[in-house]
């Protein structure tokens, strides 16, 4: 049976683990470990005895020729940072979400394909207890007929929260509804602008958030972003900042408007 060697691109926490992971398995060996602090690679490499270190991510590519490289890095770096792994022909386990957007996942897609290599995207919940549970439930017919499926993450601020824990959540519908045949999504208050009986006949599910009072008073986010943005432009901070990151320091041209005496809204 086959065994794979893996390089570890990323020692931080979650690199910690996919290391230890791959260290553990019988079919794989933990090759190489890179990172751009010393200190990470040390105590990692000594823990599963990987002398081989790195802190140059092309010098470990060259010198190791790995199976598979994972990725456990911040999204932000993943598309820069797949790219390079992709370009040697290796196939790549990252963390999600795969990228930032649909641009660049579908980059590292395209380069993937190219290569002839695999992408494992690191939804690791899926095949967590509580969803194989689940999912051997239905398999079996205990619980009836799969109607519909309520999800909701860890209430981080803003997006966040969809595209860092939405991510698993998806992939876990995907495990027990099978791929998705469509999404309607609007953005607008009260269902008036959707015709229901039409939607009906075509078997088309309509939900909203109208009635759901326990859900929508724990989404204050939305409001505090509201006016963190109305704030923002009234003193025209992205501009400020826009300006002072490029090296400016012309305070007056950026002073907008302040609020005493004024209504906002």
């Amino acid at each position: 049976m086959k065994s794979y060697r893996v390089a570890i691109l990323g020692c931080r926490g979650r690199g910690t683990a996919a290391a230890r992971a791959y260290h553990a398995h019988p079919r794989t060996e933990v090759v190489a470990l890179c990172d751009l602090v010393q200190d990470r690679l040390d105590a990692l490499g000594d823990e599963l005895g990987v002398s081989a270190r790195y802190t140059d991510l092309d010098a470990m590519m060259g010198q190791h020729q790995p199976d598979i490289v994972a990725i456990p890095t911040g999204t932000e770096f993943h598309h820069a940072l797949a790219l390079r792994v992709l370009e040697y022909g290796v196939h790549i386990d990252i963390e999600k979400p795969l990228c930032v957007d649909c641009q660049q996942a579908d980059e590292v897609l395209a380069k993937a394909q190219e290569k002839n290599v695999r992408i494992a995207v690191h939804h690791q919940g899926r095949v967590g207890v509580y969803m194989q549970a689940v999912a051997k439930a239905l398999a079996e017919g205990r619980i009836g007929a799969l109607r519909h499926i309520h999800a909701h993450g860890k209430n981080y601020y803003g997006g966040y929260n969809l595209m860092n824990i939405g991510t698993h959540i998806i992939n876990n519908m995907l495990k027990v509804a099978g791929p998705c045949g469509s999404v309607v999504a609007t953005a607008t208050t009260g269902l008036d602008h959707i015709e229901l009986d039409a939607a009906r006949r075509r078997g088309v599910t309509v939900l909203s958030l109208k009635g759901e009072s326990e859900f929508l008073d724990t989404i204050h986010a939305t409001a505090e972003h509201t006016w963190a943005i109305l704030l923002a432009l009234a003193r025209r901070i992205p501009w400020a900042h826009e300006h002072a990151a490029a090296g400016g320091w012309e305070r007056h041209r950026f002073r907008g408007r302040e609020l005493a005496g004024r209504s906002l809204g």
